[in-house]
């Protein structure tokens, strides 16, 4: 299975285990440089209802610090905000409701809203380690991180 693609800081701070050469990953960082995108817009798209707009600044507020997401981040941000205002109004649902529900032909069979809560908790947890909300994401990142103050000072590139 391939890989996904890492960044050329990345696999300097992993201390190049592909063994990439020096021309490679300083174009490789340019490029990146190049394609780099600010952080001054992240706010919530106006088609958020409410609840997605609250959950929407939560996550803003707890991981703008990290430097991790950018303007290109808003629209999974609110993808996992209204996903996440999905799943709440199901537990709603289901609290003021009856979990299994008796049908004619089959007897007691379980609330459709519980396969639905259960699909929404997948999509869930792949937004969480796509913006590093989990701590296995986050714990990957941090051993990514490891070696980058010990080379402080030190340039890749020297020839």
């Amino acid at each position: 299975m391939a890989r996904a693609a890492q960044s050329a800081s990345l696999h300097i701070l992993q201390g190049n285990p592909n063994n990439i050469d020096k021309k490679e990953l300083h174009k490789r960082m340019k490029n990146e440089e190049k394609l780099s995108v600010g952080s001054d817009h992240i706010d919530p798209p106006a088609w958020l209802n409410e609840q997605a707009r609250q959950n929407f600044f939560v996550v803003k507020t707890t991981i703008i610090g990290t430097g991790l997401i950018t303007d290109a981040d808003v629209d999974l941000i609110a993808a996992y905000a209204t996903t996440l205002a999905d799943l709440q109004d199901i537990e709603d649902e289901l609290n003021s409701n009856e979990r299994y529900v008796e049908s004619a032909t089959d007897g007691m069979k379980v609330n459709g809203l519980l396969k639905e809560k259960r699909n929404i908790i997948k999509q869930l947890m792949s937004l969480q380690n796509e913006l590093a909300l989990t701590p296995r994401a986050r714990a990957s990142l941090a051993i990514a991180m490891n070696g980058e103050d010990e080379g402080e000072g030190d340039d890749e590139f020297d020839d």
